[in-house]
Protein backbone atom coordinates (compact mmCIF):
# COMPACT_ATOMS: atom_id res chain seq x y z
CA UNK A 1 0.00 0.00 0.00
CA UNK A 2 2.58 2.35 0.73
CA UNK A 3 4.82 1.58 -2.55
CA UNK A 4 1.20 2.07 -4.49
CA UNK A 5 1.04 5.87 -2.77
CA UNK A 6 4.92 6.44 -3.42
CA UNK A 7 4.25 5.69 -7.19
CA UNK A 8 0.95 7.84 -6.82
CA UNK A 9 2.47 10.68 -5.89
CA UNK A 10 5.39 10.03 -8.37
CA UNK A 11 3.18 10.59 -11.29
CA UNK A 12 1.05 13.78 -9.67
CA UNK A 13 4.89 15.08 -8.97
CA UNK A 14 5.65 14.56 -13.00
CA UNK A 15 2.41 15.48 -14.27
CA UNK A 16 2.88 18.87 -12.07
CA UNK A 17 6.28 19.22 -13.64
CA UNK A 18 4.89 18.71 -17.30
CA UNK A 19 2.17 20.76 -16.22
CA UNK A 20 4.13 23.82 -14.77
CA UNK A 21 6.74 23.81 -17.77
CA UNK A 22 3.95 23.99 -20.52
CA UNK A 23 1.91 26.13 -18.88
CA UNK A 24 4.72 28.42 -16.92
CA UNK A 25 8.23 28.28 -18.31
CA UNK A 26 7.00 27.58 -22.10
CA UNK A 27 4.20 29.96 -22.26
CA UNK A 28 6.89 32.67 -20.36
CA UNK A 29 8.99 32.24 -23.41
CA UNK A 30 6.84 32.34 -25.81
CA UNK A 31 5.25 35.78 -24.25
CA UNK A 32 8.56 37.38 -24.29
CA UNK A 33 9.46 36.09 -27.87
CA UNK A 34 6.22 37.55 -29.01
CA UNK A 35 7.39 41.02 -26.90
CA UNK A 36 10.47 41.16 -28.25
CA UNK A 37 9.24 41.32 -32.13
CA UNK A 38 6.16 43.11 -31.28
CA UNK A 39 8.11 46.40 -32.15
CA UNK A 40 10.28 44.69 -35.18
CA UNK A 41 9.56 46.97 -38.16
CA UNK A 42 10.00 43.90 -40.57
CA UNK A 43 9.11 40.62 -38.03
CA UNK A 44 9.71 37.27 -39.42
CA UNK A 45 12.57 38.98 -41.92
CA UNK A 46 15.59 36.74 -42.83
CA UNK A 47 18.13 39.08 -44.47
CA UNK A 48 19.86 35.76 -45.98
CA UNK A 49 17.19 34.79 -48.17
CA UNK A 50 17.27 38.57 -49.85
CA UNK A 51 18.44 38.06 -53.45
CA UNK A 52 17.35 41.79 -54.83
CA UNK A 53 17.26 44.66 -53.50
CA UNK A 54 16.16 47.98 -55.09
CA UNK A 55 17.07 51.95 -53.82
CA UNK A 56 15.38 55.12 -54.70
CA UNK A 57 16.13 58.32 -52.69
CA UNK A 58 16.67 61.53 -53.76
CA UNK A 59 20.20 61.13 -56.10
CA UNK A 60 19.95 58.43 -57.64
CA UNK A 61 18.00 54.51 -58.10
CA UNK A 62 20.32 51.46 -57.30
CA UNK A 63 19.58 48.15 -58.40
CA UNK A 64 21.41 44.97 -56.82
CA UNK A 65 21.08 41.31 -57.53
CA UNK A 66 22.87 38.30 -55.16
CA UNK A 67 24.72 36.16 -57.05
CA UNK A 68 26.34 33.30 -54.92
CA UNK A 69 27.96 35.23 -52.23
CA UNK A 70 28.51 37.91 -54.35
CA UNK A 71 26.08 41.41 -54.99
CA UNK A 72 26.20 42.60 -58.84
CA UNK A 73 25.07 46.23 -59.40
CA UNK A 74 22.43 46.27 -62.26
CA UNK A 75 21.48 49.63 -61.86
CA UNK A 76 22.93 52.36 -62.54
CA UNK A 77 25.90 50.45 -63.29
CA UNK A 78 26.95 46.79 -64.45
CA UNK A 79 29.18 46.13 -62.01
CA UNK A 80 30.11 44.36 -58.83
CA UNK A 81 28.40 45.74 -55.84
CA UNK A 82 29.50 45.98 -52.32
CA UNK A 83 29.24 43.37 -50.00
CA UNK A 84 30.04 44.93 -47.12
CA UNK A 85 27.74 47.98 -47.50
CA UNK A 86 24.80 45.46 -48.60
CA UNK A 87 25.72 43.81 -45.59
CA UNK A 88 25.06 46.61 -43.31
CA UNK A 89 21.83 47.43 -44.80
CA UNK A 90 20.54 44.36 -44.26
CA UNK A 91 22.38 44.19 -40.63
CA UNK A 92 20.09 47.37 -40.31
CA UNK A 93 16.28 46.45 -41.31
CA UNK A 94 16.94 43.09 -39.42
CA UNK A 95 17.30 45.08 -35.98
CA UNK A 96 15.14 47.60 -37.20
CA UNK A 97 12.37 48.52 -34.68
CA UNK A 98 9.49 51.22 -34.40
CA UNK A 99 8.67 53.36 -31.49
CA UNK A 100 4.86 54.31 -32.25
CA UNK A 101 2.30 53.09 -35.03
CA UNK A 102 0.31 55.70 -36.23
CA UNK A 103 -3.14 54.67 -38.04
CA UNK A 104 -5.40 56.04 -40.04
CA UNK A 105 -2.86 58.67 -41.24
CA UNK A 106 -2.94 61.18 -44.22
CA UNK A 107 0.51 60.02 -46.23
CA UNK A 108 0.95 63.61 -47.36
CA UNK A 109 1.29 64.70 -43.50
CA UNK A 110 4.42 62.42 -43.21
CA UNK A 111 5.85 63.19 -46.19
CA UNK A 112 4.94 59.47 -46.94
CA UNK A 113 3.02 60.34 -50.53
CA UNK A 114 5.91 61.29 -52.08
CA UNK A 115 8.64 59.20 -50.36
CA UNK A 116 12.49 60.66 -49.57
CA UNK A 117 13.91 57.19 -49.84
CA UNK A 118 12.55 53.77 -50.35
CA UNK A 119 13.90 50.26 -50.22
CA UNK A 120 12.15 47.11 -52.10
CA UNK A 121 14.25 43.88 -50.85
CA UNK A 122 12.92 40.82 -52.17
CA UNK A 123 13.37 36.75 -51.56
CA UNK A 124 13.43 34.78 -55.07
CA UNK A 125 9.98 33.11 -55.72
CA UNK A 126 9.33 34.29 -51.72
CA UNK A 127 8.42 37.67 -49.48
CA UNK A 128 9.03 41.17 -50.74
CA UNK A 129 9.90 43.76 -48.16
CA UNK A 130 8.70 47.50 -48.95
CA UNK A 131 8.92 50.87 -47.06
CA UNK A 132 9.12 54.15 -47.92
CA UNK A 133 10.32 56.89 -45.79
CA UNK A 134 9.39 60.20 -45.49
CA UNK A 135 9.74 63.53 -43.28
CA UNK A 136 11.86 63.39 -39.88
CA UNK A 137 9.96 64.41 -36.35
CA UNK A 138 11.67 67.47 -35.76
CA UNK A 139 10.74 66.11 -31.33
CA UNK A 140 13.32 63.31 -31.75
CA UNK A 141 14.70 62.60 -34.78
CA UNK A 142 13.20 60.35 -36.30
CA UNK A 143 11.64 59.52 -39.27
CA UNK A 144 8.10 58.74 -40.58
CA UNK A 145 7.88 55.15 -42.53
CA UNK A 146 4.95 53.02 -44.33
CA UNK A 147 5.10 49.35 -45.35
CA UNK A 148 3.17 49.05 -49.06
CA UNK A 149 0.34 48.25 -49.03
CA UNK A 150 -1.05 49.63 -45.85
CA UNK A 151 -0.27 53.66 -46.70
CA UNK A 152 -2.27 54.70 -43.99
CA UNK A 153 -0.38 53.23 -41.14
CA UNK A 154 3.23 55.18 -40.40
CA UNK A 155 5.70 53.89 -38.21
CA UNK A 156 8.34 56.40 -36.32
CA UNK A 157 11.68 54.28 -37.15
CA UNK A 158 15.19 55.68 -36.16
CA UNK A 159 16.88 57.51 -39.06
CA UNK A 160 18.91 54.96 -39.43
CA UNK A 161 17.26 53.34 -41.26
CA UNK A 162 16.20 56.11 -43.68
CA UNK A 163 19.80 56.15 -43.93
CA UNK A 164 20.58 53.02 -45.04
CA UNK A 165 18.91 54.20 -47.88
CA UNK A 166 20.31 57.16 -48.77
CA UNK A 167 23.37 55.60 -50.36
CA UNK A 168 25.00 56.67 -53.64
CA UNK A 169 26.04 54.78 -56.21
CA UNK A 170 29.92 55.09 -54.72
CA UNK A 171 29.21 53.83 -51.62
CA UNK A 172 26.88 50.82 -52.96
CA UNK A 173 29.57 49.61 -55.99
CA UNK A 174 32.68 47.94 -54.99
CA UNK A 175 35.57 50.14 -54.09
CA UNK A 176 38.58 47.86 -53.64
CA UNK A 177 41.84 48.72 -55.74
CA UNK A 178 41.47 44.78 -57.30
CA UNK A 179 39.50 42.11 -57.16
CA UNK A 180 41.81 39.21 -56.19
CA UNK A 181 41.97 35.94 -54.22
CA UNK A 182 45.11 35.86 -51.78
CA UNK A 183 44.95 32.30 -51.33
CA UNK A 184 44.58 31.95 -55.19
CA UNK A 185 47.41 34.11 -55.98
CA UNK A 186 50.29 32.69 -57.11
CA UNK A 187 52.66 35.08 -58.89
CA UNK A 188 53.02 38.68 -58.55
CA UNK A 189 55.02 40.90 -61.24
CA UNK A 190 55.60 44.49 -59.62
CA UNK A 191 57.13 47.39 -61.77
CA UNK A 192 57.29 50.05 -59.32
CA UNK A 193 59.59 53.53 -59.18
CA UNK A 194 62.05 51.70 -61.51
CA UNK A 195 62.37 48.53 -59.28
CA UNK A 196 61.33 45.47 -60.90
CA UNK A 197 60.73 42.24 -59.27
CA UNK A 198 58.82 38.63 -59.80
CA UNK A 199 57.27 36.51 -56.60
CA UNK A 200 56.19 32.46 -57.15
CA UNK A 201 54.60 31.02 -54.58
CA UNK A 202 55.67 26.86 -54.18
CA UNK A 203 54.01 24.87 -51.68
CA UNK A 204 52.83 28.18 -49.98
CA UNK A 205 55.81 29.66 -49.07
CA UNK A 206 56.77 33.16 -51.58
CA UNK A 207 60.34 33.62 -53.28
CA UNK A 208 61.99 34.93 -55.99
CA UNK A 209 61.81 34.16 -59.43
CA UNK A 210 65.20 35.86 -59.79
CA UNK A 211 68.44 33.72 -59.07
CA UNK A 212 68.51 34.42 -55.51
CA UNK A 213 69.32 32.90 -52.26
CA UNK A 214 67.33 35.33 -50.57
CA UNK A 215 64.37 34.15 -47.80
CA UNK A 216 61.32 36.72 -48.30
CA UNK A 217 59.67 38.10 -45.55
CA UNK A 218 56.32 36.40 -46.08
CA UNK A 219 54.39 38.53 -43.46
CA UNK A 220 55.33 41.18 -46.01
CA UNK A 221 53.81 39.30 -48.88
CA UNK A 222 50.55 39.12 -47.22
CA UNK A 223 50.69 42.48 -46.31
CA UNK A 224 51.24 43.77 -49.71
CA UNK A 225 48.21 41.69 -50.59
CA UNK A 226 46.24 43.15 -48.12
CA UNK A 227 47.18 46.65 -49.94
CA UNK A 228 44.63 45.65 -52.65
CA UNK A 229 42.15 43.36 -51.08
CA UNK A 230 41.22 45.45 -48.12
CA UNK A 231 41.97 49.30 -49.34
CA UNK A 232 39.13 51.47 -51.02
CA UNK A 233 39.25 53.81 -53.82
CA UNK A 234 38.22 57.50 -52.96
CA UNK A 235 36.97 58.24 -56.16
CA UNK A 236 36.04 56.83 -59.53
CA UNK A 237 35.61 58.41 -62.59
CA UNK A 238 34.57 57.58 -66.02
CA UNK A 239 38.04 57.56 -68.47
CA UNK A 240 36.84 59.80 -72.14
CA UNK A 241 39.74 59.90 -74.66
CA UNK A 242 42.33 62.55 -72.74
CA UNK A 243 41.80 61.51 -69.34
CA UNK A 244 44.41 59.13 -69.15
CA UNK A 245 46.96 60.96 -70.33
CA UNK A 246 45.79 63.98 -67.95
CA UNK A 247 45.80 61.37 -64.80
CA UNK A 248 49.71 60.36 -66.09
CA UNK A 249 48.06 56.98 -67.15
CA UNK A 250 48.95 56.74 -70.98
CA UNK A 251 52.37 54.61 -72.29
CA UNK A 252 54.12 52.74 -69.50
CA UNK A 253 52.98 53.55 -66.06
CA UNK A 254 53.88 51.63 -62.86
CA UNK A 255 52.69 48.65 -62.43
CA UNK A 256 51.69 45.65 -60.40
CA UNK A 257 49.84 42.34 -61.56
CA UNK A 258 48.26 39.23 -59.32
CA UNK A 259 48.11 36.52 -60.82
CA UNK A 260 45.72 33.00 -60.36
CA UNK A 261 46.88 31.12 -62.78
CA UNK A 262 46.47 32.83 -66.26
CA UNK A 263 44.10 35.18 -64.57
CA UNK A 264 45.57 38.67 -64.36
CA UNK A 265 44.60 41.11 -61.85
CA UNK A 266 46.36 44.89 -63.03
CA UNK A 267 46.72 48.16 -61.85
CA UNK A 268 48.56 51.08 -63.23
CA UNK A 269 49.53 53.83 -61.36
CA UNK A 270 49.73 57.75 -62.56
CA UNK A 271 49.88 61.14 -61.06
CA UNK A 272 50.20 61.87 -57.64
CA UNK A 273 47.96 65.17 -56.53
CA UNK A 274 49.68 66.59 -52.99
CA UNK A 275 47.07 68.47 -52.19
CA UNK A 276 44.58 65.30 -51.83
CA UNK A 277 47.48 62.94 -50.80
CA UNK A 278 45.94 60.83 -53.63
CA UNK A 279 47.46 58.82 -56.80
CA UNK A 280 45.44 58.11 -59.66
CA UNK A 281 45.09 54.18 -60.98
CA UNK A 282 43.66 52.15 -63.65
CA UNK A 283 43.14 48.43 -63.18
CA UNK A 284 41.33 45.76 -66.11
CA UNK A 285 38.90 45.30 -64.18
CA UNK A 286 37.13 48.07 -64.20
CA UNK A 287 36.31 51.02 -66.74
CA UNK A 288 36.98 54.06 -64.59
CA UNK A 289 39.96 55.93 -62.86
CA UNK A 290 40.73 55.25 -59.56
CA UNK A 291 41.17 58.17 -56.98
CA UNK A 292 43.42 55.62 -54.22
CA UNK A 293 44.98 57.18 -51.37
CA UNK A 294 48.61 57.71 -51.60
CA UNK A 295 49.79 55.23 -49.24
CA UNK A 296 48.49 52.42 -51.13
CA UNK A 297 51.05 52.81 -53.83
CA UNK A 298 53.93 54.51 -51.24
CA UNK A 299 53.52 51.15 -49.63
CA UNK A 300 54.57 48.77 -52.62
CA UNK A 301 57.94 47.16 -51.20
CA UNK A 302 60.84 47.28 -53.32
CA UNK A 303 62.27 44.26 -53.48
CA UNK A 304 65.13 44.52 -51.35
CA UNK A 305 62.82 45.52 -48.55
CA UNK A 306 60.85 41.85 -48.88
CA UNK A 307 64.11 40.36 -47.77
CA UNK A 308 64.24 38.82 -44.43
CA UNK A 309 66.97 40.83 -43.30
CA UNK A 310 66.45 39.58 -39.61
CA UNK A 311 70.21 38.50 -38.24
CA UNK A 312 69.19 37.15 -34.94
CA UNK A 313 65.80 35.66 -35.58
CA UNK A 314 64.34 33.28 -32.21
CA UNK A 315 61.43 32.40 -31.30
CA UNK A 316 60.59 35.43 -28.55
CA UNK A 317 58.41 33.00 -26.55
CA UNK A 318 61.33 30.75 -25.96
CA UNK A 319 63.42 33.73 -23.84
CA UNK A 320 63.72 33.17 -20.18
CA UNK A 321 66.66 35.56 -19.02
CA UNK A 322 68.45 38.69 -20.68
CA UNK A 323 71.72 39.80 -19.52
CA UNK A 324 72.58 43.59 -20.41
CA UNK A 325 76.70 44.76 -19.76
CA UNK A 326 77.36 48.75 -20.73
CA UNK A 327 78.96 51.77 -19.38
CA UNK A 328 80.60 49.69 -17.11
CA UNK A 329 77.35 48.13 -15.35
CA UNK A 330 75.34 44.91 -15.23
CA UNK A 331 71.80 44.22 -15.43
CA UNK A 332 69.68 40.77 -15.79
CA UNK A 333 66.23 39.86 -15.27
CA UNK A 334 64.60 36.54 -16.04
CA UNK A 335 60.84 35.72 -16.86
CA UNK A 336 58.61 34.80 -14.12
CA UNK A 337 55.30 32.64 -13.78
CA UNK A 338 53.12 34.28 -16.00
CA UNK A 339 55.21 35.92 -18.31
CA UNK A 340 56.12 38.88 -15.78
CA UNK A 341 59.51 39.74 -15.92
CA UNK A 342 61.84 40.85 -13.13
CA UNK A 343 65.16 42.03 -12.42
CA UNK A 344 67.50 39.66 -11.08
CA UNK A 345 70.56 41.51 -10.50
CA UNK A 346 72.13 45.10 -11.15
CA UNK A 347 74.44 47.37 -10.18
CA UNK A 348 72.59 50.23 -12.40
CA UNK A 349 71.19 52.91 -10.22
CA UNK A 350 67.26 51.83 -9.66
CA UNK A 351 65.44 54.53 -11.91
CA UNK A 352 67.79 53.10 -15.03
CA UNK A 353 67.23 49.60 -14.16
CA UNK A 354 63.63 49.99 -13.78
CA UNK A 355 63.31 51.90 -17.06
CA UNK A 356 64.56 49.05 -18.98
CA UNK A 357 62.08 46.92 -20.96
CA UNK A 358 63.26 43.03 -21.24
CA UNK A 359 59.93 42.49 -23.31
CA UNK A 360 61.28 45.32 -26.02
CA UNK A 361 64.85 44.19 -25.63
CA UNK A 362 64.00 40.62 -26.71
CA UNK A 363 61.59 41.76 -29.36
CA UNK A 364 64.30 44.28 -30.88
CA UNK A 365 67.01 41.63 -30.97
CA UNK A 366 64.49 38.98 -32.84
CA UNK A 367 63.07 41.16 -34.92
CA UNK A 368 66.68 43.09 -35.86
CA UNK A 369 67.02 43.42 -39.84
CA UNK A 370 70.65 43.96 -41.66
CA UNK A 371 71.01 47.19 -44.03
CA UNK A 372 74.52 46.15 -44.66
CA UNK A 373 76.77 42.67 -44.38
CA UNK A 374 80.75 43.34 -43.46
CA UNK A 375 83.24 41.27 -43.67
CA UNK A 376 86.56 41.85 -42.07
CA UNK A 377 89.47 40.85 -43.08
CA UNK A 378 91.73 37.96 -41.01
CA UNK A 379 93.36 39.21 -38.04
CA UNK A 380 91.68 42.65 -38.44
CA UNK A 381 91.22 45.27 -35.79
CA UNK A 382 87.12 44.48 -35.00
CA UNK A 383 87.65 47.21 -32.20
CA UNK A 384 89.22 49.65 -33.61
CA UNK A 385 87.51 49.22 -36.86
CA UNK A 386 84.05 48.54 -35.43
CA UNK A 387 84.17 49.84 -32.06
CA UNK A 388 82.74 46.38 -30.98
CA UNK A 389 84.24 44.40 -28.02
CA UNK A 390 83.28 41.83 -25.53
CA UNK A 391 83.09 43.73 -22.19
CA UNK A 392 81.07 46.33 -23.19
CA UNK A 393 77.25 47.26 -25.03
CA UNK A 394 76.45 43.62 -25.05
CA UNK A 395 73.01 42.10 -24.92
CA UNK A 396 73.15 37.94 -24.28
CA UNK A 397 69.44 36.35 -24.52
CA UNK A 398 68.93 32.88 -22.67
CA UNK A 399 66.39 30.32 -22.65
CA UNK A 400 64.93 28.47 -19.52
CA UNK A 401 68.12 25.94 -19.52
CA UNK A 402 70.91 28.93 -19.99
CA UNK A 403 71.32 27.98 -23.52
CA UNK A 404 72.36 31.54 -25.51
CA UNK A 405 69.34 31.65 -28.05
CA UNK A 406 70.12 35.53 -29.38
CA UNK A 407 72.65 38.13 -28.83
CA UNK A 408 74.45 41.02 -30.09
CA UNK A 409 78.02 43.05 -29.04
CA UNK A 410 76.77 46.87 -30.25
CA UNK A 411 80.02 49.14 -31.95
CA UNK A 412 79.95 52.78 -33.38
CA UNK A 413 78.21 54.64 -35.36
CA UNK A 414 78.73 54.43 -39.74
CA UNK A 415 76.67 57.04 -41.52
CA UNK A 416 73.23 56.34 -40.23
CA UNK A 417 73.71 52.62 -39.10
CA UNK A 418 75.31 51.07 -36.20
CA UNK A 419 77.64 48.32 -35.98
CA UNK A 420 76.86 44.96 -34.24
CA UNK A 421 78.19 41.76 -33.80
CA UNK A 422 76.12 38.17 -33.54
CA UNK A 423 77.05 36.37 -30.27
CA UNK A 424 76.32 33.25 -31.43
CA UNK A 425 77.61 33.43 -35.49
CA UNK A 426 80.12 36.54 -35.01
CA UNK A 427 79.06 37.89 -37.84
CA UNK A 428 79.30 42.06 -38.11
CA UNK A 429 76.47 43.76 -39.91
CA UNK A 430 75.04 47.50 -39.57
CA UNK A 431 71.78 48.15 -38.72
CA UNK A 432 69.78 51.26 -38.63
CA UNK A 433 71.16 53.12 -36.09
CA UNK A 434 67.55 53.69 -34.03
CA UNK A 435 68.12 50.13 -33.21
CA UNK A 436 69.85 51.79 -30.32
CA UNK A 437 67.32 54.47 -29.17
CA UNK A 438 64.67 51.98 -29.28
CA UNK A 439 66.12 49.15 -26.58
CA UNK A 440 66.56 52.02 -24.39
CA UNK A 441 69.34 50.94 -22.09
CA UNK A 442 70.55 53.23 -20.16
CA UNK A 443 74.36 53.96 -20.58
CA UNK A 444 74.17 52.21 -24.08
CA UNK A 445 75.53 54.86 -26.09
CA UNK A 446 77.45 54.65 -29.40
CA UNK A 447 79.76 57.45 -30.99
Amino acid sequence: MKARNIFIAAIILVLLGAYYYAFEVKKKAEDEKAKASSDMLLPGFDAEQVGNIYIKNSSTEIQLKKKGEDWIMEKPLNTEGDRASVDGIMSVFLHGKFSRKLEKINPADFGLDTPQAKIIMSVPGGSKYEINFGIENPADGEVYASKAGDPGTAYMVPSTLRAACEKTVFEMRYKKPLDIDGKKTDRIVSNIRGKEFTLVKDKDVWKFVQDSEDTIRQDRVGSLINTFTLGSAKSMETAPAGALSTRGLSGRADSISFFAGKKEARINFGNKDPKKHSVYAKNNQTEEILELPENIYDSIPKPEELVDGRVSYFDESLAYKVQIKCGGKNYAAEKKAGGKWEISSTDMDKKAADGISPETVVYNIAWMEYRKKTQPAAGADIAGLYGITHDNNRISIFDKNGTLIGGVEVGKITGNNVYVRLQLSGRIYEVNSSFVKTLNIPGMEVK
